[in-house]
């Protein structure tokens, strides 16, 4: 089912896309932008709905401490380019 989802999801953006030739349905590709932010917010927001707390507790503490270490290293990632551009 999430497979055909994102298919299907993938086909309109390339059919609606504000860079499809030979005429764009998108006039603002800003807008466009601030919709696939928001869509990507309520896609992590239904995955999480859909994750149980009991299974998260068996995975255990090495994901959370993985996933800190990855946001530390990427944000002092981008700041080093940040500040070289």
């Amino acid at each position: 089912m999430l497979e055909t989802q994102l298919l299907t999801d993938l086909a309109i953006v390339l059919i609606v896309g504000p860079y499809t030739p030979p005429f764009s349905l998108i006039s603002q590709p800003e807008v466009l932008g601030s919709l696939a932010g928001l869509g990507v917010i309520l896609l992590l927001f239904g995955i999480s709905l859909n994750s149980p707390l009991r299974k998260l507790r068996e995975v255990g503490r090495a994901p959370l401490l993985i996933s800190s270490i990855e946001i530390a290293l990427m944000s002092l990632l981008s700041l080093l380019v940040g500040s070289v551009m």
